[in-house]
């Protein structure tokens, strides 16, 4: 009896290490490692430490924390880990074009301080950054078009932004709540501003300075202007240069008036 029991602790050890061994050996799963299973029947656990290799289900987390959806002709930027205040994106991923920032992408980080955007992208789509509260500077490309609806919603530290001459139209609550946004230079592209655009922007001034259309919309909706503009510093600098001249031609013909009475 005693043997028989023996025997079987003995294969059970045997199994025990069978099974340490396999699952030790699992070190990395490949980017083709579940190619061939079409169904699972229980649910599949993976160590957090295990490191996966390639793509997820058509994704990409790059070493900055940027999450990107691949396609076969495409990156798209479609979350971000927030783990680095400064962040300049790349123009490519996998060999692949980064051309746009999908919706919500960047919303509600509040880490990430200032990010600059490739030229490659020509699309951001709505909300991409909003309530991402310490977001202060903001680079944006030449070949965007459109800022989309809430594109900025939120952003109450923002401060900087440069609009691309390409840009042809701002959507409705871009920029609302915008507190800290001090000056926005309008491009002459821009041909369509929404109504709510600058909800709330309380410090706002807008340099409508090449665009007639954002001028008569912030007088429409009561937002400051850049009163001094290049224009305006050309014209001052020739009264101021002028008015000296004026007034000494002034005083010479008077002084010879006064001489030729006197004779």
């Amino acid at each position: 009896m005693s043997c028989k029991i023996l025997r079987r602790l003995c294969a059970l050890a045997s199994v025990l290490l069978l099974l340490c061994a396999s699952v030790s050996a699992y070190e990395d799963i490949d980017k083709d490692g579940f190619a061939e299973t079409s169904a699972v029947s229980s649910p599949v656990r993976v160590p957090s430490r295990l490191p996966i290799a390639g793509q997820l289900e058509g994704t990409f987390v790059d070493e900055l924390g940027v999450v990107y959806a691949l396609s076969e002709t495409e990156a798209v930027v479609i979350g971000y880990d927030d783990n680095l205040p400064l962040l300049t994106l790349p123009d490519t991923c996998q060999g692949l074009p980064v051309t746009a920032i999908a919706e919500s992408a960047f919303a509600s980080k509040v880490k990430l301080t200032e990010i600059v955007l490739p030229e490659s992208v020509k699309t951001i789509e709505k909300e991409a950054f909003a309530f991402a509260s310490s977001l202060r500077e903001v680079t944006l490309p030449e070949g965007l078009t459109v800022l989309p609806d809430g594109c900025f919603l939120g952003c109450d530290s923002l401060r900087t932004v440069a609009l691309p001459s390409s840009l042809t139209e701002i959507g409705p609550s871009a920029f609302e709540g915008c507190l800290r946004l001090r000056k926005l230079a309008v491009p002459a592209s821009v041909s369509k501003i929404a109504d709510d655009a600058f909800a709330g922007c309380e410090a706002l001034i807008l340099d409508c300075e090449s665009n007639a259309m954002a001028a008569a919309f912030a007088e429409a909706h009561s937002i400051d202007t850049s009163f001094f503009t290049t224009s305006t510093f050309v014209l001052l600098l020739a009264v101021a240069l002028t008015l000296p001249l004026f007034l000494l031609l002034l005083l010479a013909r008077c002084l010879y008036r006064r001489s030729k009475k006197s004779k």
